[in-house]
C-alpha cells in the first residue's frame, strides 16, 4: 500500500479511511477518467498517472509484428502422432509464420488435424455398414450400436440355451442339468469368460439365428471322472465327463475358463484383453 501511495498518489502518507472515503467519492460521482484528478483531492498529484495505465495504449502495426515474430517461431509444418513432420503447404518447411498469414497457417493446420484419419475414418464406417446400413445408422443412440455390432454384456441363461444342441446326451441327462445349475451360479465377468473358453468370444450377438454354429454339450462318458472340461472354440462346443457333484463341476469349470481362455490354451482368460478395450 506504502509504494501505491508514494508512486501513484504523490504521498508518503495517508490514513486508509482517507483513501477509502475518496474512493467512494469517486464512484459516487461516476466522472469520467479525464475529470478524476479534480474530483480528488489536489494533494494526490499521481492520479492522472494512474488514471493513463488504465487506459489501453495504442501499438503500431510494427510494434505488433515485432511483438509476433518474437513470440513465435513457427513454420508452416505440423507434427503427426508418430512425430512425423508434415507441411502444411509446399515448401512449409522454410515458409515462416508471421502475422500477416496467421489465418492462412491456423486453417491449414485446422484442415490438416480434421482431415489427417479420413483414410482410416472411411474404412471404419465401411465396417459398420456391413452390420448397420447408413439409412439406419442415423438414428441409433451408440448405445444401440454397441448393442448391435458387439453384442449384449450381459449373457443370459435362456438365450444361450435356445441355441444349445446336445450330443451324446439330452437336455435333461444328469450332468446336462447339473452344468446348467452350475452356470446360473457364475456371475457375469465368470459367464463371459466361459463364452470366451467355448468360443473364443464374450458376447452373444444379437441375432442369434444367424450362428452358423451353435452351443453344443457333449457328454463324454468315456473320459475319466470329475476331470476338466475339454472346448473346442472352433466348433462353439464343451465336452464333458461325469461329475460327482455340483460343487466340482464348478471348481473344474472355473478352473478351465480362468486359466485356459485362448483358443490355442497357451493363455490365461486374464491374458485375453476385453473386447470393449
Amino acid at each position: 500500500m506504502q509504494n501505491f501511495k508514494t508512486k501513484y498518489l504523490g504521498v508518503k502518507s495517508i490514513s486508509e479511511q482517507s483513501l477509502l472515503a475518496t474512493t467512494k467519492q469517486v464512484k459516487d460521482s461516476a466522472t469520467q477518467p479525464s475529470a478524476l484528478s479534480s474530483t480528488l483531492s489536489p494533494q494526490f498529484d499521481g492520479v492522472d498517472e494512474l488514471v493513463s495505465q488504465e487506459e489501453p495504449v495504442p501499438r503500431s502495426r510494427k510494434e505488433l509484428e515485432e511483438e509476433f515474430e518474437m513470440a513465435v517461431d513457427e513454420k508452416f509444418t505440423v507434427l503427426l502422432n508418430d512425430g512425423t513432420e508434415v507441411e502444411l503447404c509446399p515448401g512449409g518447411k522454410k515458409r515462416q509464420v508471421t502475422l500477416d498469414n496467421l489465418q492462412e497457417y491456423v486453417e491449414l493446420l485446422v484442415s490438416e488435424r480434421l482431415s489427417r484419419f479420413d483414410t482410416q475414418m472411411k474404412y471404419i464406417k465401411e465396417g459398420i455398414s456391413l452390420i448397420l446400413p447408413d439409412s439406419v445408422l442415423f438414428f441409433m443412440t451408440w448405445q444401440d450400436v454397441d448393442m448391435r455390432s458387439t453384442g449384449a454384456k450381459t449373457v443370459d441363461i435362456s438365450a444361450l440355451k435356445s441355441i444349445t444342441v446336445y450330443d451324446t446326451c439330452k437336455e435333461d441327462s444328469p450332468v446336462v442339468v447339473m452344468f446348467w445349475k452350475v452356470f446360473a451360479t457364475l456371475n457375469e465377468d465368470q459367464r463371459s469368460k466361459y463364452l470366451k473358453f467355448v468360443w473364443g468370444r464374450s458376447r452373444l450377438p444379437v441375432n442369434l439365428d444367424g450362428l452358423n454354429r451353435k452351443h453344443c454339450i457333449e457328454y463324454f462318458k468315456s473320459r475319466a471322472k470329475d476331470s476338466l472340461p475339454i472346448s473346442h472354440t472352433c466348433f462353439f462346443r464343451i465336452d464333458l465327463p461325469d461329475y460327482s457333484s455340483e460343487e466340482i463341476l464348478r471348481k473344474r469349470l472355473l478352473y478351465a475358463i480362468e486359466y485356459c481362455g485362448d483358443i490355442d490354451a497357451d493363455r490365461a482368460a486374464g491374458d485375453i484383453r476385453p473386447e470393449e478395450e
